[in-house]
């Protein structure tokens, strides 16, 4: 890999991508890796690729240790990975650790077997009264985060979909199955781990179980663990909170490498919306003084939702009354939808919504398909899950109807990207207006 007199992750360019959504499978992803060199990414974020149970994609992991079927071979990752190394592009693949699928080997053991040492690895009530403060992020989908078992009479927490089980961190056991995991993919060249749901592993009854102390212990633990294996090898923290909370899963250097700039994409879209550009400078106030290692991991759209967590309530009405006016792509207190269609597919808006994302401070995260202006999936029927609005499956279509056009999105973006690897620094587009024509 290309060496720099920087910590490379303070610098780079991310692509996030679904492997059978970018390419089919491994192999055809690995093909279309010339496409990544020359738009200029230096990192590949897998998102999972995992067995699993397929209620969340793939959030809910089967086997930590292997790749899903429909995605190809461990033989077929690997010849990703060393392709991916030869054009100087690390991999990070995401490493959901607050919870497994209730079909994961460990669950169901400790489902049949009380006695089991993988009974510790979850969390159990005969009440449901437990942890009673925690937030219940899918309130939309389940009433408790308490799901009971109608066969055993004995119920599992989970923080998000009912098939996913939280993991109990406060065994020492879980940790050490972790590690071991983090150690299998770093043995077959994996660059770093986007450490899932965070905030939430450690639960403590009388507390939200969220940002606990001893949520930051373990995180410096696997910053530890990791560094003294590979200290090229990255920990990305999904923290979606305000500046201050977020901030302090950087440690004191001894935590996340990266954190994700959740307030980045909100007060984006809140500037768009309210026409006023004071917002975005706003972002300053709260984005500096971070550890001299460290770095935001900047983005303007990913594969969940557009989440509107912790703004006033009248910002947030702003926000959706001109990007999903029908409420048809709303997902919690958030909008699933992808930029063009948000932008109403308008190619400056989008080529200056980059601009945006490479003029602040931060390593930028690439939606795969939003540099070149893909929309929104189309279904008859809304999803119960609307993120699938924006899952779609990669438009090579376009990519190779527009790749030599010099005056299209792709082009355009391309040239962003090289201008932030040259050092210049790219002009910021500052929102003057509010209108926005939304994508019918």
């Amino acid at each position: 890999m290309k060496k720099t007199n920087y910590p490379w992750w303070t610098r780079a360019v991310f692509y996030v991508l679904y492997i059978d959504k970018f390419g089919g499978n491994f192999r055809s992803a690995t093909a279309h890796l010339d496409y990544l060199e020359q738009l200029g990414v230096d990192c590949i974020h897998i998102l999972p690729h995992y067995p699993s149970g397929g209620v969340d994609g793939g959030y809910d992991v089967i086997d930590y240790r292997a790749v899903s079927d429909k995605l190809g071979s461990l033989e077929d990752f690997k010849t990703f990975i060393a392709v991916a190394h030869k054009k100087n592009i690390r991999v990070l693949i995401d490493l959901p650790l607050n919870h497994v699928s209730i079909e994961h080997p460990w669950f169901r053991e400790a489902i049949l077997n009380p006695s089991s040492p993988k009974r510790r690895y979850f969390h159990w009530s005969t009440t449901g009264t437990e942890f009673s403060k925690a937030v219940n992020v899918f309130f939309h989908l389940k009433p408790s985060n308490w799901i009971k078992n109608e066969s055993t009479g004995i119920a599992h927490f989970s923080t998000f979909y009912p098939e996913q089980a939280d993991l109990n961190w406060g065994e020492p056991l879980v940790f050490n199955e972790i590690i071991s995991v983090m150690d299998y993919w770093m043995a077959l060249g994996v660059d770093g781990f986007r450490l899932d749901a965070i905030a939430h592993i450690i639960k403590l009854d009388g507390t939200k179980c969220q940002h606990l102390p001893e949520t930051h212990d373990i995180v410096r633990r696997l910053r530890a663990h990791v560094e003294s294996i590979n200290s090229e090898v990255v920990l990305l923290g999904e923290v979606n909170e305000c500046y201050d909370v977020a901030k302090q899963y950087f440690g004191n250097d001894d935590e996340c490498h990266l954190v994700y700039d959740f307030y980045l994409s909100r007060l984006f879209f809140l500037a768009l919306a309210s026409g006023d550009p004071s917002i975005i400078a706003k972002l300053s106030a709260g984005r500096d003084d971070i550890p001299p290692n460290s770095q935001w991991a900047t983005f303007i759209r990913n594969h969940d939702d557009l989440s509107l967590h912790r703004l006033e309530d009248l910002d947030r009405e702003i926000i959706i009354r001109t990007f999903d006016q029908d409420g048809v792509k709303r997902f919690a207190v958030g909008i699933a939808s992808r930029i063009a269609s948000m932008l109403g597919r308008d190619e400056k808006l989008i080529i200056d919504t980059f601009k945006t994302l490479f003029s602040l401070s931060g390593s930028p995260f690439i939606y795969y398909g939003d540099e070149i202006g893909m929309t929104d999936q189309q279904f008859e029927t809304p999803p119960l899950d609307t993120r699938l609005y924006c899952r779609n499956s990669m438009d090579w279509g376009l990519v190779r109807s527009t790749q030599f056009d010099e005056k299209s999105i792709l082009a355009s973006i391309k040239a962003i990207i090289l201008s932030y690897h040259e050092g210049v620094q790219v002009e910021e587009y500052v929102p003057a207006e509010s209108a926005v024509k939304q994508e019918a």
